[in-house]
């Protein structure tokens, strides 16, 4: 031995000596997200529905509008270039929009909406069968220096 302190020897030494010891802190919080889990699932009409566990205080996200109409402008580019996507696309979101996957967010005018609206766009995966495009919605988006959807819960 040369001396020099080896720091991950150390951690991973302390790590495998406190493996499945947990502090009461930790415990009490996993047992206050399974209380709320547990809340706010339900199950109907032979599936289960459940609320967003929220982190922190969901007001803190912030109306981002712009970037998501921004992003529909840009979608609405890519229809006009393909008319067999625009109509794929079309009927997905007109399925989510009855199954209530998605919701309209009637706005006029936009600023007069609160809310977090999540741009979504078309992924396209030409060598695969399965449903072809796909809709992504993007919960990360966020404002610069604002928080994202994916942050708070």
């Amino acid at each position: 031995m040369d001396g020099k302190i080896d720091y991950d020897k150390i951690n991973e030494f302390w790590e495998l000596e406190n493996m499945g010891i947990n502090s009461q802190e930790n415990i009490n919080l996993e047992m206050q997200i399974l209380e709320k889990l547990e809340e706010n699932t339900t199950y109907t009409n032979g599936r289960y529905e459940t609320k967003l566990l929220w982190k922190d205080d969901q007001s803190q996200l912030n109306n981002n509008y712009e970037i998501a109409e921004k992003r529909l402008f840009n979608l609405n580019d890519k229809f006009k270039r393909d008319k067999n996507l625009y109509l794929n696309y079309k009927e997905i979101m007109q399925q989510q929009l009855n199954d209530g996957i998605a919701e309209y967010a009637n706005c006029e005018p936009h600023n007069m909406c609160p809310g977090y609206f999540m741009p979504h766009h078309a992924v396209i995966r030409e060598q695969k069968e399965t449903t072809n495009p796909r809709i992504c919605f993007d919960a990360s988006s966020k404002s610069k220096g604002q928080v994202s959807l994916n942050d708070l819960i």
